[in-house]
């Protein structure tokens, strides 16, 4: 099972900010995004989910992806304060949900939660929590949803180091275990090279370079997307480390100076 994605275009009034003639993503694969602000990330998974108009075609094992089958959880969830944890999880069910919500809608919700550490505040109004537990919680609305691809983006960006972690050995080991299409989008390289199976580069909503971490996350890449200089270290685990050293200075006749 695979995502496809072919002369994948998207244009905000006349100016193009996508354009991707070719790009897949395999089944049990994560396929990490990075570029600097700007360079089309979340534009394209918009587009791979189908929530802006977007030139080309995406399917899923070649045909158009079926409804149901897709997990997207954006940047910005919505305003969802006077509902509860769990309610804000059970609908992820729509669709699924009954007249009534049955006890696999319950058990199915509580086990979403459970995996990510959230299982206390069930009865807690979404309203009155942080940042990062409102992500967690939209997490888990994503996951219950059961899908055969998961499109995250920035899903780690308002957690502490701990439910960072969490969270992508969570997305990792379902990815794994169910054979999803996983696609995230991340600002985070370290966190990039050691999750993601394969690391697409964007420039300019373009796609610059993919492939194993370790073959695109590399000084000079990293330098000419960037701009800065990095020194790429090897963790106990034998993971990529990327330590940001010092941007680099811009030429005074730079277009960006």
């Amino acid at each position: 099972m695979s995502l496809t994605a072919k002369n994948l275009r998207v244009f905000y009034g006349k100016r193009l900010t996508v354009d991707l003639p070719d790009l897949t993503a395999g089944a049990g694969e994560i396929l990490t995004i990075l570029g600097p602000n700007g360079s089309g990330k979340s534009t394209l998974l918009k587009a791979l989910a189908g929530v802006i108009p977007a030139a080309g075609r995406v399917a899923l094992q070649g045909v158009p992806i079926p409804s149901g089958a897709l997990g997207y959880m954006p940047q910005d969830s919505g305003p969802f304060s006077g509902l509860t944890v769990l309610e804000i999880v059970l609908l992820g069910r729509l669709g699924r949900l009954g007249a009534r919500i049955t006890p696999d809608d319950l058990a199915a919700a509580e086990a979403a939660l459970d995996q990510l550490g959230l299982l206390a505040l069930a009865d807690r109004p979404v309203g009155g929590l942080s940042g990062g537990q409102r992500q967690l919680v939209f997490l888990a609305q994503t996951l219950i949803k059961q899908p055969q691809i998961l499109l995250l983006d920035e899903p780690t960006s308002a957690l502490d180091l701990r439910h960072q972690l969490t969270v992508l050995d969570t997305v990792r080991r379902i990815t794994r275990a169910q054979g999803l299409v996983t696609v995230i989008v991340l600002h985070d390289l370290t966190a990039a090279a050691r999750f993601g199976d394969r690391t697409a580069l964007l420039k300019e909503g373009r796609l610059w370079q993919i492939g194993p971490p370790a073959e695109v996350l590399t000084p000079a890449s990293l330098a000419m997307l960037y701009g800065i200089e990095t020194e790429i270290l090897t963790d106990s685990a034998g993971y990529q480390v990327v330590v940001p050293l010092r941007a680099q200075t811009l030429e005074r006749n730079s277009p960006c100076a």
